[in-house]
C-alpha cells in the first residue's frame, strides 16, 4: 500500500507515494503511518454536526476519540463536570442553533473547532460559592443518570431533570427569560432549519425531474419522426387492395408525381427512355 502513487499535487504535478506524501507530514523521528493529529483525552467531546440531538459525550474516565468530534476542556479552576453540566442543558442548545452554520447540507447544524469559541455561554468563573458548584453538578448528574438524550424534533419540552438544570442556571444568570420562552425559541429555531433544508431537497428533486423530462423530450424528437414517416407504396393504400409490381429499367430517367384531391391523391410514375415513355398511375 505504501507504494502506491498518491493523487498528484496541483501546483507542481509532482507524483509521488502515499508512504512519502504522508512521510512530509510527519514531524521528525515521528513514524510516516501513525496519525498526525495529537491524540487527545479528555471528558468531555461534542459532536462537528448535529442534526437534533446536541447532548455531549461524557466519560468519567478521560477518552479519546477521533476528528470528527471537538475535544472540550475547562478553563483555570473550572471543574470538568460544571462544564459538562452547561453542555448538557438546553442554553447550550440554543446557542449552538444560533451560532452554528448549516453549510454542510442536508440540514445538519455544523458547529467547527473555530466556531466553538463563537458561541453564547455562561461564564461558570462566577460560581464561586462551593455549594452552588455542588448543585449545578447534581442538577447535572441526575439529567445524565436518569434521562435519555433530547431529540427536540420529537418533543417540545425535556424531561423534568433538564428542565430544573436550565431553570437552576437562568436563574444563576439573572435574566428574565422563561422556561417557556426558551424550549419555544429553541424548537421554532430547529424546525426552520429543517424546513429550509427540506425545501432545498425539494427543489433538487424538481431540478432532477426537469433534467429527466428534457432527456426524454430529447430522445421522443428524434425518434418522433421516424414513428410517424410512411413507406411508399404500402402507407398510401389499403391492404386488401390488388397491386402490381412494376419492373422500371434505370437505363431512363424516372419522374414520380403526386396529385392531390378532394382528400385523395394519385400517384403517376413516369419513365422515359429515349423517346418512349412507359407510365403507371394510382389513385
Amino acid at each position: 500500500m505504501e507504494k502506491v502513487p498518491a493523487k498528484e499535487k496541483k501546483q507542481s504535478g509532482k507524483h509521488q507515494t502515499i508512504r512519502q506524501a504522508l512521510q512530509a507530514q510527519t514531524s521528525e523521528g515521528g513514524t510516516w503511518y501513525m496519525p498526525k493529529a495529537q491524540l487527545h483525552e479528555v471528558n468531555i467531546w461534542l459532536r462537528k454536526a448535529f442534526n437534533t440531538v446536541y447532548s455531549p459525550f461524557i466519560f468519567e474516565k478521560a477518552a479519546a476519540l477521533d476528528q470528527r468530534c471537538n475535544y472540550i476542556v475547562p478553563k483555570e479552576s473550572i471543574d470538568w463536570r460544571e462544564l459538562a453540566a452547561f453542555l448538557t442543558s438546553s442554553l447550550f442548545a440554543l446557542s449552538a442553533e444560533s451560532f452554528g452554520a448549516t453549510s454542510m447540507g442536508a440540514g445538519a447544524l455544523e458547529l467547527a473547532t473555530t466556531q466553538i469559541h463563537e458561541l453564547r455561554t455562561v461564564d461558570l468563573r462566577d460560581l464561586k460559592d462551593a455549594s452552588a458548584k455542588k448543585d449545578l453538578v447534581t442538577l447535572a448528574e441526575s439529567v445524565w443518570t436518569k434521562t435519555e438524550p433530547v431529540n427536540w424534533e420529537e418533543i417540545e419540552r425535556p424531561p423534568q431533570e433538564v428542565q430544573d438544570l436550565d431553570k437552576w442556571l437562568l436563574s444563576k444568570m439573572g435574566t428574565s427569560v422563561t422556561l417557556d420562552r426558551l424550549y419555544s425559541d429553541l424548537v421554532r429555531t430547529l424546525s426552520v432549519r429543517l424546513t429550509v433544508a427540506e425545501d432545498k431537497n425539494v427543489q433538487t428533486k424538481k431540478g432532477q425531474q426537469v433534467d429527466i423530462a428534457t432527456v426524454a423530450r430529447g430522445v421522443a424528437e428524434t425518434v418522433r419522426p421516424l414513428l410517424e414517416s410512411k413507406s411508399f407504396p404500402d402507407a398510401f393504400i389499403d391492404r386488401s387492395s390488388t397491386t402490381q409490381s412494376l419492373d422500371f429499367s434505370r437505363a431512363g430517367k424516372l419522374e414520380i408525381e403526386s396529385h392531390p384531391m378532394m382528400g385523395q391523391s394519385n400517384a403517376c410514375c413516369t419513365e422515359w427512355i429515349g423517346r418512349f415513355v412507359r407510365g403507371a398511375v394510382s389513385t
